[in-house]
């Protein structure tokens, strides 16, 4: 399982220049803030990518300042 962690390092500036459509940019980006700690390399290069900056500072934004839940 640590197998693949080290190959999306390895593999992360040719993951992060491939061109993404609008919905699988906004997973990608997710998928790859959740697994930063794991992939940090892969997150760097994300978060210095045009059409992903942006989205990693506003998932890291939500992640320290999560909405208050509204009572319904």
């Amino acid at each position: 399982l640590q197998t693949f962690p080290k190959l999306f390092d390895e593999k992360a500036e040719q993951i992060a220049a491939f061109k993404y459509s609008t919905g699988l940019r906004s997973t990608m980006g997710e998928a790859v803030a959740k697994l930063s700690e794991i992939t940090p390399t892969l997150y760097k290069e994300f978060a210095q990518t045009k059409g992903f900056k942006r989205l990693i500072q506003s998932l890291k934004r939500a992640a320290r300042d999560p909405e208050p839940e509204q009572d319904t």
